[in-house]
């Protein structure tokens, strides 16, 4: 064979390499094409979703001191084959603290999310101060109520930006005495404009635990 005919064949074998690169392109294009069109329908659903809870027309606006009230509650998921709470029926005073516990699936996170309305009773009734909570606007009753959660999240970035989460307009005094009142923080060398990374932090030790 001589060098024409291999540089033909080179050639064809260059050729044809670039006509299957342009057809996974164009099939790549054609499976993305598909993701995106079921991919629309299902955000369309969401955005076109309306919620299931009904705001009060006269809401209850007031200081909310925290007296929490459960009375005779009940509450099945949909769909569920039981329910998830049965007649629970208890009281919390202002400054009171309470532990619940029981097995995984006894419904502890479920009581928790019916008092800031995550999701509303079945039957029974939650009052707050001694209004029904269902009285009382979602946003200002999430407002007063903070979640602490099983689950240590640190947010990439400072230990400022991290504590400011609370308060966007805390001044960097009032987040450091409060860092210092609420972890009992032992600042070390970096100081608290160190960065988290891989939820992590080396700048910090903490003891002792809190609540809001």
């Amino acid at each position: 064979m001589d060098a024409a005919h291999i540089g033909r064949l080179m050639a064809s074998v260059n050729y044809m390499g670039q006509v299957l690169f342009a057809l996974n392109m164009i099939s790549n294009i054609i499976n993305n094409a598909v993701r995106a069109i079921a991919s629309s329908e299902r955000i369309e659903e969401v955005l076109n979703e309306r919620p299931s809870q009904k705001q009060p027309d006269n809401p209850v606006i007031m200081d909310i001191k925290g007296e929490v009230k459960f009375d005779n509650v009940n509450f099945t998921y949909r769909g569920a084959g039981r329910e998830a709470l049965d007649d629970i029926s208890f009281t919390v005073k202002p400054g009171e603290t309470i532990g619940i516990i029981g097995p995984t699936g006894s419904g502890k996170s479920t009581l928790i999310n019916l008092i800031p309305r995550m999701y509303d009773a079945s039957s029974g009734k939650i009052s707050l101060d001694g209004h029904d909570v269902t009285g009382i606007l979602g946003s200002h009753l999430r407002e007063a109520i903070a979640v602490v959660p099983q689950k240590a999240l640190l947010f990439t970035g400072s230990i400022m930006d991290n504590l400011r989460w609370g308060r966007k307009d805390a001044t960097d005094d009032e987040i450091i005495k409060a860092a210092i009142r609420c972890f009992k923080l032992r600042i070390r060398p970096f100081g608290i404009e160190s960065s988290f990374f891989a939820n992590k932090a080396y700048s910090i030790q903490h003891s002792g635990s809190f609540s809001f």
